[in-house]
This record gives C-alpha cells, structure tokens and sequence, in this order.
C-alpha cells in the first residue's frame, strides 16, 4: 500500500493476498458473506491463519510473522478491493494488539490460538452508540484476586459472528482493566446485529461474567488501547482505499465499453471531468494515509501521531464515499445491484467509512489534537 515499502515485498504481499482471496471466490465471497454465509465466513478466517495474516503484526518472539503496519495496510487494501466484510481490522489487527502488548503467563498461548484461527478475540470497549456523547465507562470489575467478575454493557463489538474471548475494558475503584472474558461463560447475554454488507456487530450485557484472565491495569490500558485504535484505523483507512480503487478502475472500464449515441460514454467530456476528479481523491487519500503509515512506522506519538491517523481516516473515508457514489451515477441503475461488484463495493464503503469514526468525527479529532493539546 505504501510507497515507500520495497516493491519486492509489497509485490510479495499483494501477488499472495490476491490469489488467495481470488481462490476463495472474490467478490462472491463477499456477496455470500453478506448474505449470512458462516461457512465462507470460517474459510476466510482460516485463510488468513494459513497465509499468516493473523500474526503480521505480532513480533517474532510471540511467535508472530513481525512484519508492521505497511505490510498490514497491504493486505488490507486487498481485502477493500473485493469488499469482503471481514473482522481483519477488528479482531487480526486490534485484538492481536492488544494481546502481544499485555502481560501474564497465557499470553503467547493467547496469540497461538488467535493465529492459528482456533480462536476469535473481539475487542470491547464502546459503551455509548453515539459518536457525539462523551466516552463513559461503567463497566465494572469486582471481586477477589482469583474471582473476579466484570458488570456491565458493550456494543459495537465487531467479530466474525462467534467470538470465542472478549477483551473488555473495565474499572475497579478507579482503576481501568483490560479483562478476557470468555463468550461462553456464564453471565452474558448477546444480540447481534448486520450492517448492509454483513458486518457483524454485537452488543453484549454481562452480569457477574468470570473473568480469564487480567491482561493489564492501570495507565497500560490506555497506551495499549490507543495503540490498537490507531492500527486498526489505519488499517480501516486501507481498507477504504482498496474499495476506491477496485471502483474507479470499474467504472473507467465501464466507461470504455458503454456506448451511447454511437461512441463510448468515456469520450464524453464531462464524465472525463467527473472521472478526473474521482482519481484525484484517490491519489489525495494514498497520499495521506501513506503519510501516516510512516509516521506509526518511524515511531510518532502523542497528539501529532492522533492528527496524522484522523486526517488519513477522514479522508479515505469521505474520498471512498464520493468515489462509490459518482461510480453509481456513472454506470446507472446496474450500479447498485448485488449482481453487480459495484453495488458490494459501496456497501462495504458505507460501513467503513462510519466505522471507528465517520469524516466529521475525524476531522473533529483531527482539530483537538492539533489545536487543543
């Protein structure tokens, strides 16, 4: 995705990532995971165990692949231009994350069962549904050392449908947690919800849930989280530009074979125009996001850090959401169709665009960072 990883490796990346989402169908993958496919749903997560997708991004003495976020946002890219609704971004990049920043003796056992698709951990922290109200913590973690339970409710918890651990973030007398709380143990209760492209989201409300394990306290907990919060939303952000790109490189073939009054519509002048500016808001978002790969790569932090990734995620975010839009508008009514791989790819826009912050939410954080720190 970046320009600045050598080519071999990205060409590596890209060529293996391709083909292996190609031999699962492309974009029919999509389309039947859209439509409530679980048996494609797990073949696509094993895949990513067998390519070693899952443990990109954990280090080598984890027993990880190490790699870092550029080759992450490479294989994410890839997983945009079919549209797939996978939890690669949830639950291979921020739970991974968060998993290899903790500590305690089950954490490499943790990761083994993550990368090797035996496990599913999906990360829980939001309790709030609404971007605008203030981030609130209510969830609460009580009892003894070796009995300890977590009361309260988490929503838009993104996973493959069927986790098998939530990370939930939770405060006793002060002090925040992040906790493994097993999806099977006794005490929760689950609702699930689907977006248009088959995004599963669940909302969880757990009542004296026994805790696994603590996988750290205190200030750790923010450091690690807002670690996992900038990579996954670069890696949402790659994501986006993947679904630009595979649209615009659409509608500009349509444009060439689509004939009307006897010519191609591409030799129209204003759908030239119209073209023109959908390819500068794709070179604008890789510019931004390659920008902010590079800044997580050389070790930025702090508020600038926070600026650089919202500004990347506000404009993949809006730039994919004009890209997919002027594409419909391009090719007419078969543009929004679900035979058609346009009408995937705007749905899949429409989700990641809102996801960990929409363009307004990110421009927001972009002017907090930079003009209120």
């Amino acid at each position: 995705m970046n320009s600045t990883v050598d080519d071999e490796t990205r060409s590596m990346l890209s060529s293996a990532s391709k083909t292996a989402l190609q031999k699962l169908g492309g974009m029919n993958l999509a389309r039947a995971i859209q439509r409530g496919s679980r048996e494609q749903s797990e073949a696509l997560w094993q895949a990513f165990a067998d390519q070693g997708w899952l443990g990109v991004l954990v280090p080598e003495d984890l027993g990880g692949v190490g790699l870092g976020v550029r080759e992450m946002a490479v294989i994410s890219e890839e997983l945009g231009r079919i549209a797939v609704a996978s939890p690669f971004s949830a639950c291979a990049v921020m739970s991974s994350v968060v998993l290899s920043e903790s500590k305690g003796a089950d954490i490499a056992s943790h990761l083994s069962d993550l990368m090797s698709a035996q496990r599913c951990y999906a990360l829980a922290w939001k309790e709030t549904r609404f971007p605008d109200e203030a981030e609130r913590l209510e969830t609460a973690l009580s009892g003894p050392g070796d009995e300890l339970v977590v009361n309260g409710r988490k929503t838009l918890i993104v996973s493959d449908g069927q986790p098998d651990f939530y990370i939930v973030v939770a405060a006793n007398q002060g002090t925040t947690s992040l906790c493994l709380v097993a999806a099977q143990a006794p005490g929760i209760e689950r609702g699930d919800e689907y977006a248009v492209d088959g995004t599963c989201y669940q909302t969880i409300s757990l009542s004296d849930a026994p805790v696994t394990q603590v996988l750290a306290s205190g200030k750790e907990v923010a450091r690690i989280l807002d670690k996992a919060l900038v990579y996954g939303t670069l890696s949402a952000s790659a994501e986006l530009y993947g679904v630009m790109s595979a649209a615009l490189k659409l509608t500009l073939e349509y444009m060439r074979t689509r004939v009307q009054f006897g010519q191609a519509i591409g030799s129209f002048q204003a759908l030239q125009h119209k073209a023109a500016d959908m390819f500068v808001q794709k070179d604008l978002s890789f510019s931004v996001l390659s920008e902010a790969l590079e800044a997580v790569a050389a070790g930025l932090n702090g508020a600038e850090l926070v600026a650089t990734v919202a500004r990347a995620k506000a404009r993949c975010s809006d730039a994919a959401l004009r890209i997919v839009k002027d594409s419909v508008q391009l090719h007419g009514a078969i543009g929004y169709t679900d035979e058609y791989d346009l009408g995937c790819l705007v749905k899949r826009a429409m989700v990641l665009s809102a996801w960990l912050g929409n363009g307004t939410r990110q421009r927001r954080e972009y002017f907090r960072a930079t003009y209120l720190q």
